[in-house]
């Protein structure tokens, strides 16, 4: 019968010898089990990344990457064209990395 690591840890600590013998040792590690639902693929966490980036960037707004104080429009009779906007890479990368850190916690924790 498989036990967990902590039904292995009673068993040691109730027992009223304190010497232990090879086999004893080997028999208690031949009888834990361990959990293989916490193990995480590589699959598992390219999907995880690939959902964490697509969600990040669909909740972005055009602010969260344009400077928009530095758009540059040109008038042409009545017409307005949109010249040049600079690209705040900073901001958009933080917005994109900002739950990193909470969501791979989260990640983690699921039971896989």
């Amino acid at each position: 019968m498989k036990v967990s690591i902590e039904q292995a840890v009673v068993k040691v600590n109730e027992c009223m010898s304190s010497v232990f013998t090879k086999e004893d040792v080997l028999n208690l590690l031949q009888s834990i089990e361990m959990k293989k639902e916490n193990l995480v693929t590589k699959e598992m966490l390219v999907e995880f990344v690939k959902e964490y980036i697509t969600t990040q960037v669909e909740q972005l707004d055009a602010r969260d990457f344009f400077d928009l104080s530095s758009a540059e429009f040109e008038l042409n009779g009545n017409e307005i064209t949109l010249e040049n906007v600079d690209v705040d890479t900073r901001d958009f990368t933080r917005n994109i990395l900002g739950d990193i850190d909470e969501a791979v916690d989260t990640f983690l924790n699921y039971d896989l």
